[in-house]
């Protein structure tokens, strides 16, 4: 789930993923099993958020472009870069999760 520009559309899939259980514990749980993307959202009030909720392994980057600016994305991958992560949590967010999700793209990068 991309934080920036869906954000309407997300949510109201969200809504209708978790709602579809009437136990609130099993929404949330529901909702932690969603998949997340810090492209345009790896700032220091976002990232902590985040990672409070949702484990490491379901948080992905992807790079936005070209739908956001160059210099935008850069901005957002500096502070990524920046914000005090694992070695493990770093790699699994900044290629690992992607290739299990996607492992033919990761076949393909090599």
């Amino acid at each position: 789930m991309n934080q920036t520009g869906n954000t309407p559309e997300a949510l109201q899939r969200a809504r209708v993923y978790a709602y579809a259980v009437e136990n609130i514990a099993e929404r949330i749980a529901r909702l932690q099993r969603l998949c997340f993307d810090v492209a345009l959202s790896s700032s220091p009030n976002a990232l902590p958020a985040l990672l409070a909720f949702a484990a490491p392994e379901r948080i992905t980057y992807g790079s936005d472009w070209s739908f956001a600016p160059a210099e935008r994305s850069l901005h957002f991958a500096r502070l990524l870069d920046g914000f005090p992560l694992t070695e493990e949590q770093r790699v699994a967010i900044d290629f690992g999760n992607t290739a299990k999700l996607s492992p033919q793209h990761a076949k393909a990068l090599g």
